[in-house]
């Protein structure tokens, strides 16, 4: 027979992604999606819906080099959860994410006695646990709240505001418009619901 010579393989690894739910984030999100991309181009290497029961997921054996997994849940974060691990030949590497559900509070701003009139707002400042954040108008120009909303990012635009990524607990919001007098209203982040309730003002 002919003599091929020696034959180089592709040195290979596995990939373990492992997912932690906090367990005050139930009930636990049915609709997990996992992407899988491979290498500086992020070229596609798989697509798939997994069961939060899938705690423990091997990949491989995978040609070694970086991976990144996307995590998507419509019910548990607005953007998708990026990581990313390095795979090495004959090893095991794994990369892990940990679930909770997107806790917001959000609303509109608005005249109590006119519909008409537009508040122009100066600052919208939270105030619970985890600290304080503070909201103001931006300089850019109009911020499309849908767009900031799929990103994940708090916004403060004509159209209300949207804190997110909270803990769950009770908060205090502090509205300062001009020629308006301060408001501050209470507003509640719960686990035991799917969607957290908007707070209008």
């Amino acid at each position: 027979g002919q003599d091929l010579g020696t034959l180089a393989l592709p040195a290979s690894g596995e990939l373990r992604i492992r997912l932690a739910l906090e367990s005050s984030a139930s009930p636990a999100p049915r609709d997990l999606r996992l992407l899988l991309f491979h290498g500086p181009a992020r070229d596609f290497i798989s697509d798939a819906y997994i069961s939060p029961e899938d705690t423990d997921i091997v990949i491989g054996p995978i040609a070694a080099g970086v991976y990144e997994a996307a995590l998507y849940s419509r019910a548990f974060h607005p953007a998708p959860l990026y990581a990313a691990a390095r795979v090495e030949a004959g090893a095991t590497t794994s990369l892990s994410f940990s679930l909770r559900r997107d806790l917001r509070i959000a609303g509109k701003i608005r005249d109590a006695y006119s519909l008409a009139r537009a508040p122009r707002v100066q600052s919208v400042l939270l105030e619970g646990p985890g600290g304080r954040r503070m909201l103001q108008p931006s300089p850019v120009g109009r911020i499309d709240p849908w767009r900031m909303t799929l990103a994940g990012r708090d916004y403060l635009s004509g159209d209300g505001f949207l804190f997110s990524g909270l803990r769950e607990g009770v908060y205090r919001l502090t509205v300062a418009a001009d020629g308006y007098s301060t408001q501050t209203v209470a507003a509640e982040t719960r686990y035991a619901a799917v969607d957290s309730p908007d707070t209008v003002i």
